[in-house]
């Protein structure tokens, strides 16, 4: 069977799950098979990545979304290119498009699983989101994977850390970058899925 799979992740302004004012978010469709098969490579996938950017004052006037000062704290020692993707911007959309991209996905695909990294977090923004927007959630609750536990799984007793960088692709990635975020997740688990279907 070519099980698919949906990888997503939020760029907030707090680190309350349920309050966060949300930056922006990227998402991603990717197939188990090819991941076994260690077929996909960093800039596909980057390419096949989908991003919004969101509308923050919308989000503090008409949902009550709050913004952290010790995040911003945090946001601002990150580097003048991580502060940049911060600043408002005339195509940023209302964050209620971010359901309905999930949902838009999820439609045109057979997803089989729903992966985020820490699933107290991104999961939760999707619920507050589609609650407060009188929708509902585009997936069932048991589809939820998290990346973190799917690689201490599978590296169990090994000296990996689950945020570790595959060779080669040292170079390629951009930190606090949602689309990089979840690109790299991936390239984290062919790496190690990879070499267990090949053992």
């Amino acid at each position: 069977m070519n099980r698919k799979a949906l990888i997503y992740d939020f760029e907030t302004l707090s680190q309350d799950s349920v309050n966060c004012a949300v930056v922006s978010m990227a998402a991603l469709v990717f197939e188990m098979k090819l991941l076994e098969r260690g077929e996909y490579d960093y800039e596909t996938l980057l390419s096949m990545t989908k991003f919004q950017k969101y509308n923050v004052e919308d989000q503090v006037k008409n949902y009550n979304k709050e913004i952290d000062p010790d995040t911003i704290d945090w946001w601002q020692k990150q580097g003048k290119e991580a502060i940049k993707k911060l600043k408002p911007s005339k195509d940023d959309v209302p964050v209620v498009e971010s359901i309905k991209l999930i949902t838009e996905l999820i439609l045109e695909n057979d997803i089989h699983y729903v992966f985020t990294r820490n699933n107290t977090f991104d999961p939760i923004i999707v619920q507050t989101t589609a609650k407060a927007a009188g929708i509902k959630v585009p997936y069932a609750w048991w589809k939820i994977r998290d990346t973190k536990s799917f690689i201490m799984g599978l590296t169990y007793e090994m000296d990996i850390r689950d945020d570790f960088i595959p060779p080669g692709l040292e170079d390629k990635f951009i930190k606090h970058d949602p689309c990089h975020d979840i690109v790299m997740d991936v390239m984290r688990l062919q790496t190690i899925l990879s070499v267990k279907m090949g053992e």
